[in-house]
């Protein structure tokens, strides 16, 4: 799960411990946690989270691909523009392969609860979200993905 606050974002992991309250997208929490490394970037660890009320998403910043490919957008809320390539579900998740100037981004959008796909390819579109980089188990770098924060239908 990403955070961000008004400065940077940041990667909570909650593989090893789900979040003790329900949390969506908007919500102002404040949280404690422990600082890891374990990858290329700092992240938070067994997270105890407390809802205090609601905010609006900090804005998108328009960034390039080669900014995406520097990693240094990782955990930021990002938008990204380009051509859609390849529409595909697995699970609850819809995932679009876009072809931006530079390279190729993975937009990700969580409980896509249709069982159709959106007839988008070739498509320009403009994808909203978090910013993430996807590692292989030996951290070598294989992709960039934007992860959508709302329902999509």
């Amino acid at each position: 799960m990403f955070v961000q606050d008004s400065t940077r974002g940041i990667w909570v992991n909650l593989e090893k411990a789900k979040p003790n309250v329900s949390l969506k997208a908007g919500e102002l929490v404040e949280f404690d946690g422990i600082t890891e490394g374990p990858d290329f970037a700092p992240q938070i660890d067994n997270p105890r989270f407390k809802v205090i009320g609601s905010a609006p998403l900090p804005p998108a910043e328009r960034i390039s691909f080669e900014q995406v490919a520097s990693t240094m957008e990782d955990s930021q809320r990002v938008e990204v523009e380009g051509i859609v390539h390849k529409v595909f579900k697995r699970g609850n998740r819809l995932y679009l392969e876009v072809a931006t100037e530079g390279g190729r981004v993975t937009g990700r959008i969580p409980f896509y609860m249709h069982d159709y796909l959106p007839q988008i390819v070739d498509a320009r579109v403009r994808m909203r979200g978090t910013c993430g980089s996807e590692f292989n188990s030996t951290n070598q770098l294989t992709g960039y993905t934007s992860t959508s924060h709302s329902n999509h239908g």
